[in-house]
């Protein structure tokens, strides 16, 4: 294959949906308060795999809990932020937030990263 021809099998024009991923952190501020500070890690082109809405009841409270799927390209720095801290961050989407279930590393190929997210309410 040529170096600038398309490849079907790369999905590149599937990769068109914008997310951010950030920390959120606490942190004191001048009077001695904890207050939560979002820390932005990155933007990132995804495709949103799976979209699922359900109706819950916790507690004897209805919720509805949306899942998501989020598909990223693979980069250093994100593998290295999955491998030291696990999945402590959110992503930003549509204007919503989200909290990551799991994050996989597809086959262990280090091609894309799987982001298994849920709405934070």
């Amino acid at each position: 294959m040529l170096k600038n021809q398309y490849n079907f099998n790369n999905q590149t024009g599937q990769f068109k949906e914008r997310i951010e991923i950030f920390m959120t952190t606490i942190s004191s501020d001048q009077i001695g308060q904890n207050v939560k500070v979002n820390t932005s890690i990155g933007r990132y082109w995804a495709m949103v795999k799976t979209y699922v809405n359900r109706n819950e009841i916790r507690n004897g409270l209805e919720r509805t809990a949306e899942d998501l799927r989020f598909v990223v390209k693979y980069s250093k720095g994100l593998n290295d932020l999955l491998n030291s801290s696990g999945t402590i961050f959110d992503v930003s989407y549509d204007g919503l937030n989200y909290r990551v279930l799991e994050a996989i590393n597809d086959n262990q190929q280090n091609k894309t990263f799987t982001l298994r997210v849920e709405a934070l309410k």
